[in-house]
């Protein structure tokens, strides 16, 4: 690393500190062996920093990207026994060394999510577990299935929405939930206060129906291993550019390499055939499992009357809109998940941004990822041009309004892209967050425009040089749309109807 290497320098975790042996840096170099850094013994267990006059040592982002060539497992113990050393970097690009040693396991398929809880907290984790398969075990034999009974259920939602609202309302319009029981279950179970109440609820429902759709991460099935249930996955995602489930496997966030819902799946449903590849890698499945029918909240999208109701609906909420171009700030979260996102609020300049709209005759409106809790603050003053509307359910209704998309990774392009219309990718942290977030393709190859300024949003704001070519070609890529097909694809290929 281009780093100015002299003597006194330190490998430091949260309670200890150890002066490196001088012996191992010559001419800017360090030549560090593990089985004797800094004393006679191996280096401890544990994530180490660099430190060097009391700072910690940062990398380049270039350097960043060099990392995942810099490891190493050092076997012994005739290969029972291993020492792996790997790099990495904080979200500052400190330079990290994690120090792992590691046994061989004779049952790698066994879940250890717990492993870094307390002992009395990890006993009664693994005792609820036992509890809940039991459970739902017994209620699986009282129950009888007879192939007509469906669950529409989130952990990540608390309302009927997206795919999973396009399905259900689809199997009403044919009378279908005349021959098969519909039940429904939504929780927010990573963010709100789940009780025993909830589990209850939903193992005596996972127990009786024969099939469950689900359009997101669903930890319960971590757990609960089905019988003579199918589980389908809706993915409430089209195709983005950040990566999830196990395509960003190793990083923070990923899912345990044997043991998670990704894996549980009967059949996995996408967008367009063309996808098949990127969801491979992110559910952890073989092609077998994925049936492609088209996004099923699209059907009926541009339908003239339906786009007119939601349009009436959308500017009787925000009057302001009238005869004006509308930009929509649209951005996802940064955070590895639920818990911890956030957002950046501080790279949008709003003073400029309010000259901009002023001058350009736009309006903004923001809305925000679900996950992202706290609000961006907007003065009164600038309340008639931007308005924060995070709490609208639906941010495929308000692209009927949308002129202009602001966003970075989100999939929301997936939608947007089949109005053909400007979208701008403001990506302030574009190499950072490729690195710590990791994605299926850099935003360089993005459906439109890529600024890493927010002095270059607004000027691509004022000189209006979009770049439409990209999104057409992106939207011929990615997108099956035939209208209003979809979901009847889908009932087809599962229920034969």
């Amino acid at each position: 690393f281009n780093y100015n290497i002299k003597k006194d320098l330190y490998l430091m975790n949260k309670n200890t500190k150890y002066k490196i042996c001088d012996d191992y840096i010559n001419k800017n170099i360090l030549k560090m062996p593990i089985t004797c850094a800094y004393s006679d013994n191996m280096i401890e267990e544990g994530t180490w920093y660099f430190n060097y006059d009391d700072k910690k040592v940062k990398i380049s982002i270039d350097e960043a990207k060099l990392l995942e060539n810099k490891q190493k497992v050092f076997f012994y113990k005739e290969h029972l026994n291993a020492a792996v050393v790997t790099f990495g970097i904080d979200k500052e690009f400190n330079l990290k060394l994690f120090m792992n040693y590691m046994k061989k396991n004779s049952t790698p398929h066994k879940n250890e999510r717990y492993a870094k809880n307390k002992k009395i907290k990890r006993i009664l984790l693994s005792i609820s577990e036992i509890l809940i398969k039991g459970l739902y075990s017994f209620l699986s034999l009282v129950h009888k299935k007879k192939k007509n009974k469906i669950l529409f259920m989130s952990e990540t939602r608390d309302s009927l929405a997206g795919n999973l609202l396009a399905l259900s309302n689809r199997f009403k319009e044919r009378n279908l939930d005349q021959e098969y029981k519909l039940y429904y279950s939504f929780k927010k179970v990573l963010s709100e206060k789940t009780g025993i109440f909830y589990y209850l609820k939903i193992i005596n429902l996972m127990s009786k129906v024969d099939y469950i759709f689900i359009d997101d991460y669903a930890p319960t099935f971590n757990v609960i291993d089905l019988k003579n249930t199918k589980l389908i996955q809706l993915w409430h995602a089209g195709v983005g550019f950040k990566s999830v489930g196990y395509s960003r496997f190793g990083k923070a966030g990923s899912p345990h390499a044997f043991v998670s819902v990704h894996r549980k799946y009967d059949y996995a449903v996408v967008a367009a055939p063309s996808l098949i590849p990127v969801y491979q890698e992110v559910f952890g499945l073989t092609k077998k499992h994925f049936l492609a029918p088209g996004m099923l909240r699209l059907d009926g999208y541009l339908d003239k009357k339906t786009i007119n109701s939601a349009k009436k609906k959308i500017n009787n909420l925000y009057p302001q809109i009238k005869n004006k171009e509308v930009i929509l700030y649209a951005p996802t979260y940064r955070g590895t998940g639920q818990k911890t996102a956030y957002y950046d609020f501080d790279k949008i300049d709003i003073d400029k941004l309010y000259e901009s709209c002023k001058k350009n005759n736009y309006i903004t409106l923001f809305k925000f990822h679900p996950f992202i809790r706290k609000k961006i603050e907007i003065d009164d003053k600038y309340s008639d041009l931007l308005i924060d509307i995070s709490d609208y359910p639906d941010i495929n209704e308000l692209f009927y309004v949308t002129d202009i998309l602001i966003t970075d990774y989100s999939s929301n392009i997936y939608e947007y892209s089949l109005f053909e219309k400007p979208i701008i990718f403001f990506d302030y942290d574009m190499d950072k967050y490729e690195i710590l977030r990791g994605v299926h393709n850099s935003l360089e190859d993005s459906p439109g425009n890529v600024c890493k300024t927010f002095d270059d949003v607004l000027l691509l704001l004022s000189n209006k040089k979009f770049d439409l070519k990209k999104v057409k070609q992106f939207k011929e890529k990615n997108i099956y749309y035939d209208g209003k097909s979809s979901c009847d694809r889908l009932i087809k290929d599962i229920f034969n109807k």
